[in-house]
């Protein structure tokens, strides 16, 4: 188990994955519809297959919405 801080809170996945891994299997969230920032350093889409996230990484998902 590895512990990360995801959108400022404490969490546990199974082991280190990229973070195309966890949007899918853990954040359930399709990854054309977030933002991604991993130590602090914002990525862009295509970074999502090999960026990976380790024990103790900060990562923010942020799904942008409109409205009015």
């Amino acid at each position: 188990m590895i512990t990360i801080t995801l959108n400022g809170k404490p969490a546990r996945l199974p082991e280190p994955m990229t973070v195309q891994q966890f949007l899918e299997t853990r954040h359930k969230t399709h990854p054309r519809f977030v933002v991604v920032e991993l130590r602090g350093e914002p990525l862009s889409r295509a970074q999502f297959a090999d960026a990976r996230i380790d024990d103790g990484d900060v990562v923010e998902v942020v799904a942008p919405f409109g409205g009015g």
